[in-house]
């Protein structure tokens, strides 16, 4: 790919805007910073000595920047983006979008209107491996879907602003929403709050797309000893598995006989596949600066982060 040409502004240098700062620098492309913590900057300063850096976002519309990553809190977001999109520049922002879905359509409204992108970190959409079971899905490969299901767990960060819901589950409903091209009909949850009260620890969303007939479930839990990132895909032809710790993609040749029993392939029964393997984030942020001016820009645009956003929505109003 050609060298893009953009001028860059990341609002957010905490641990995970270290890694869009590394990711920019690694595409040459040229970017400033917005962090208020002063030990923060100071440590990057030492980093990246060419950057130049803003205490507060404002200072920078005065600036000619193309595109804004506003890598911070999720409740930050709304009034960070606004602004952005409000001085005509296109804004990526990382999951969830917003905290509320009214605001989500305000911002997508927004980014319309100026004919500018507005954008979601929903990066998993960019893993190879993603992308290449979606292509199974389409070429009938694995056969008719049954069932999907994922897990997202780790000894992570316990939040105060937001549960495990709202800071987990994204990655996996904009995965699933990707694989099933579809809305779910019907959406519960379980979950359970054990450290802070009513924010929420661990927690399954059931799904079911009933045009698709398909079921699935999605586990979150930040209080597990053990990661685990997987997803699970069976079909009614075969099975397919990825590990997201390892990157490992397995193909597991089960199959549904005419009396809806599970057999296996006798020739092979388990296959793991080879892939091109490439960073999601990377991959993110160039088909993000390689679509400016752009409301409709696939996969992670404003209308795929409302549907997130609604589902997020409706699974915690379903909590029980």
């Amino acid at each position: 790919m050609n060298e893009i040409s953009n001028k860059s502004c990341v609002v957010g240098a905490g641990h995970w805007g270290k890694n869009y700062l590394k990711t920019l620098s690694q595409l040459n492309i040229n970017f400033s910073v917005v962090e208020q913590d002063k030990k923060t900057r100071a440590l990057l300063k030492d980093q990246y000595s060419n950057i130049k850096f803003y205490n507060n976002i404002d200072e920078t519309f005065e600036q000619d920047y193309d595109s804004y990553f506003i890598i911070t809190p999720p409740h930050t977001h709304y009034d960070l983006a606004l602004k952005c999109l409000e001085n005509n520049k296109n804004v990526l922002i990382e999951k969830p979008l917003t905290l509320i879905p009214k605001d989500a359509k305000q911002l997508y409204k927004v980014a319309k209107e100026k004919k500018k992108t507005l954008a979601v970190g929903h990066l998993l959409l960019f893993h190879p491996a993603v992308r290449l079971i979606k292509k199974y899905i389409q070429d009938g490969y694995i056969g008719e879907i049954k069932y999907i299901y994922s897990n997202r767990l780790n000894l992570g960060t316990v939040r105060t602003k937001e549960d495990v819901i709202w800071s987990l589950a994204p990655h996996d409903i904009s995965v699933i929403q990707f694989l099933v091209d579809s809305f779910p009909n019907k959406i519960e949850t379980i979950s359970q709050a054990l450290v802070n009260r009513n924010i929420n620890d661990i927690a399954t969303i059931f799904l079911d797309y009933a045009d698709k007939k398909i079921k699935s479930h999605i586990f979150v839990n930040w209080l597990n000893p053990i990661k685990d990132h997987s997803l699970t895909i069976i079909g009614n032809k075969r099975m397919i598995t990825l590990n997201g710790v390892s990157n490992e993609l397995t193909v597991h040749h089960k199959f549904l006989n005419e009396k809806n029993v599970f057999l296996h392939s006798q020739d092979i029964s388990v296959q793991k596949i080879d892939y091109e393997f490439d960073y999601p984030l990377t991959l993110q942020i160039k088909h993000f600066l390689n679509n400016q001016n752009n409301p409709n820009i696939k996969y992670i645009g404003g209308k795929e982060a409302i549907d997130v956003m609604n589902i997020l929505h409706d699974a915690s109003s379903k909590l029980s």
